[in-house]
């Protein structure tokens, strides 16, 4: 199975994001929710792209799962 776009991975948790955010924090915070999906996003596609799996480092496996549980 392939990877999610990262405008579908944007759209999921970014409605999760926003949605616990403007409950908890200002409109200050709330304004760092787009800045903070498309800088985590970027993470988990470098981080996967750079540590792939190896015989010697076989549990390195940056799936979707991963990032939600960043979310």
């Amino acid at each position: 199975m392939t990877d999610p776009s990262d405008k579908s991975v944007s759209d999921i948790y970014g409605q999760i994001l926003r949605v616990l955010m403007e409950k908890k924090y200002a409109q200050d915070a709330c304004e760092m929710i787009n800045p903070l999906i498309e800088a985590t996003i970027s993470v988990w596609r470098n981080t996967s792209a750079k540590l792939l799996k190896t015989p010697s480092k076989f549990h390195y496996s940056f799936n979707i799962r991963e990032l939600s549980r960043v979310f």
